[in-house]
C-alpha cells in the first residue's frame, strides 16, 4: 500500500492514518472525528462504501476535485469549493498580543462559557490550546486538530460576542510560533463562502496554494 506523502494537500489524510484511522481502498477516515479524505482516483461508490454510517461526516477532496464534486452532487451530496492556505517559509507572523497557552488542567474552566460542541473540541485538543482573553474571559482560541512531522492544521475560533476584533489572529499567531519550534508549518482550509476564514489566513501571512472541495453526505 502506497504511503501518503507528508505534504500540505494530504496532511489530514496522513495524520489520520498515523493516528489509527482506517484506510479502505482510496479513502481514509477517522471515526472519532467523522472526517474522511478522498485519495487520488477515488470514486463516489468507493467513498460511500467506506463511510459506513455517513450522518455527520465531512469529506475532503484535495485532488481532481471537479470530477468527483460533480459525481458527489449527482448522488445528493452537498459540495463546496475551498482553498488550502499555506504559510511561506520565513513569512512574518503577526504579534500574539498577550495570547497564552491554556494548561490542560485548566481547559474545562477556561472554556466553561463556550457552547458545548466547541467546548468539547477545545478541551480535548491534542497539543497546545492557545487563547486570548478580553476582560478576563477567553474570547478566541487556536489549536491543531491534525499534525504530521512537517505540518499542522490550524483551527481558530472566536466566540460570537468578540468577533471583528482580530482576536483569532493573535491566538493563531502564538500557535504558529509554537509549532514552528517543532519544525511544523501551518496549513489551513477555508471554504470559498467563508470570507472570515480567508481574512484570518491572509492576516497571518498565509496564501492560497491548492484548490479543493469539501463535501457532506445527504441526510
Amino acid at each position: 500500500m502506497t504511503a501518503i506523502a507528508d505534504e500540505p494537500r494530504w496532511m489530514q489524510a496522513r495524520a489520520i492514518t498515523e493516528s489509527g484511522g482506517w484506510r479502505r481502498g482510496r479513502v481514509v477516515g477517522s471515526d472519532a472525528q467523522k472526517l474522511a479524505v478522498a485519495l487520488p482516483d477515488a470514486v463516489v461508490q468507493e467513498i460511500e462504501a467506506a463511510i459506513v454510517e455517513p450522518a455527520g461526516w465531512t469529506l475532503l477532496v484535495p485532488e481532481d476535485g471537479d470530477r468527483l464534486a460533480r459525481a458527489l452532487e449527482q448522488r445528493g451530496w452537498s459540495v463546496e469549493p475551498a482553498a488550502l492556505f499555506t504559510l511561506p517559509d520565513g513569512a512574518h507572523v503577526p504579534d500574539d498580543h498577550g495570547a497564552g497557552v491554556v494548561p490542560e488542567e485548566e481547559r474545562a474552566g477556561t472554556c466553561a462559557h463556550v457552547d458545548a460542541g466547541l467546548r468539547e473540541e477545545l478541551v480535548a485538543a491534542r497539543g497546545p490550546l492557545c487563547a486570548i482573553a478580553v476582560d478576563g474571559v477567553a474570547a478566541a482560541f487556536a489549536h491543531a486538530p491534525w499534525r504530521t512531522d512537517k505540518y499542522f492544521e490550524l483551527a481558530a475560533d472566536t466566540l460570537p460576542q468578540f468577533r471583528q476584533l482580530g482576536l483569532a489572529t493573535h491566538a493563531a499567531a502564538l500557535l504558529i510560533r509554537i509549532e514552528r519550534q517543532d519544525g511544523r508549518a501551518a496549513v489551513m482550509g477555508a471554504l470559498d463562502v467563508s470570507l472570515a476564514a480567508q481574512r484570518l489566513a491572509r492576516r497571518l501571512g498565509m496564501v492560497p496554494t491548492i484548490r479543493m472541495h469539501v463535501a457532506w453526505p445527504p441526510d
